[in-house]
């Protein structure tokens, strides 16, 4: 049995020579590159940091990794889904992170190794300095030929790295729960993606190319249908029940994880956008992003929830937006944004999420109304051959 170190040296060698590597999948048969895995990782903080399953760096044993070699060898290993917790952050806020299981973490050490064995920049660098030496040398057609090899490697080279940048700015844009930024980033992370071919690249494990699908499916989902503009691309994107329907699937993906304080953050300014749509004259739904039109908004939905406290009688269905307002920015968003820095200790999800939840998907299911009446469930009315009313305006 050859051992670790040999094979990564093996692999280099070749990739820094410009020879294909073959069947590189077939490495992660050996159990001396899981062991050395094994090795890298286990004296790292967080090593016994549980995943969404108890096991941990404790009890690891050689049975263990026969078991992984089999899966390999059937092509049916499956990743496991991460555990979330937050991290604080310095500015007071928090940043998730997704915990995997102790198998997860060998399997992606070892697939570091191999991948990180013969490094694109090398590769690209020995090839157009031989390119050089070969014209000097007045052998032209090698020259020419070695061109052309150099200049297929420092397309992969560019393409994997125009799809790192975008993947960093799309997780920032989730985390930091910006629909219209994530938007953006998913369009541009789905375009460079997708012109990375794992098949160009000889021998990477299948888990890779299936890696590459999940992250495209993903971003997919949250792109934007059209490329926004450079420049101010921002004050050129639309309002309008598309843009409310892509919006509101990332507030159904960050509650379907639990991330409460990004769902409930977003939602709110998902229900400013959805009043002005609704509500609003052209021309402020034009200028939906500008901060005098918003906070026109905001201060009628605060009324609409002063209204719901007592005091003015209101509709029953205006009673029932004015609640779910006052329990999603007071009960909700302001807890978990001010990080419950309140006497009121608060334990376990707010009692008045359900009730949130429900009116959430009641006010979804309006969306797509072209005509619809103050019974439903909505701010406003608007019935065919008549003006729109209101009663946000005064």
């Amino acid at each position: 049995m050859r051992i670790a170190e040999t094979i990564l040296e093996s692999i280099e060698d070749r990739g820094s020579r410009g020879l294909p590597n073959e069947e590189i999948y077939r490495h992660l048969y050996n159990p001396d590159l899981l062991l050395r895995a094994y090795g890298r990782i286990y004296k790292r903080p967080g090593a016994t940091t549980q995943g969404i399953t108890e096991e941990t760096t404790d009890g690891m044993s050689m049975e263990k990794i026969n078991s992984l070699i089999e899966k390999f060898r059937c092509e049916c290993y499956q990743w496991t889904p991460v555990r979330r917790i937050y991290i604080p952050k310095k500015n007071g806020g928090r940043r998730p992170l997704g915990i995997p299981v102790w198998q997860d973490k060998l399997v992606q050490e070892a697939m570091r190794s191999i991948l990180e064995a013969t490094p694109l920049e090398t590769l690209a660098d020995k090839l157009n300095s031989e390119v050089g030496e070969l014209f000097r040398a007045g052998k032209k057609e090698d020259g020419l030929a070695k061109r052309e090899q150099y200049k297929q490697v420092n397309k992969k080279l560019d393409d994997t790295k125009d799809a790192v940048g975008s993947l960093e700015r799309h997780s920032f844009a989730y985390e930091s729960g910006l629909p219209l930024e994530l938007g953006k980033a998913s369009q541009q992370l789905t375009a460079s993606i997708g012109q990375l071919d794992p098949k160009e690249f000889d021998g990477l494990p299948p888990l890779v190319e299936e890696l590459r699908n999940t992250i495209a499916s993903v971003a997919t989902e949250s792109a934007f249908a059209t490329a926004p503009t450079n420049g101010g691309w921002k004050t050129n994107v639309a309002l309008d029940e598309n843009e409310l329907k892509r919006q509101a699937g990332m507030i159904d993906l960050y509650l379907e994880r639990d991330q409460l304080p990004l769902a409930v953050g977003l939602m709110r300014e998902w229900v400013v956008s959805w009043a002005i749509l609704k509500c609003g004259d052209s021309s402020e739904i034009e200028k939906w992003l500008d901060r005098g039109v918003r906070l026109r908004y905001e201060r009628r939905l605060g009324a609409l929830g002063a209204f719901a406290r007592g005091g003015i009688t209101i509709t029953d269905e205006q009673q029932k937006f004015g609640t779910f307002w006052n329990q999603l920015t007071d009960s909700l968003r302001n807890v978990l944004h001010h990080h419950a820095m309140r006497e009121d200790a608060l334990e376990r999800p707010p009692g008045s999420l359900e009730s949130v939840r429900e009116f959430w998907d009641q006010l979804k299911g309006v969306l797509a109304c072209r005509h619809w009446a103050v019974g439903a469930v909505g701010c406003c009315s608007r019935r065919k051959g008549q003006n729109r009313a209101c009663y946000f305006r005064h």
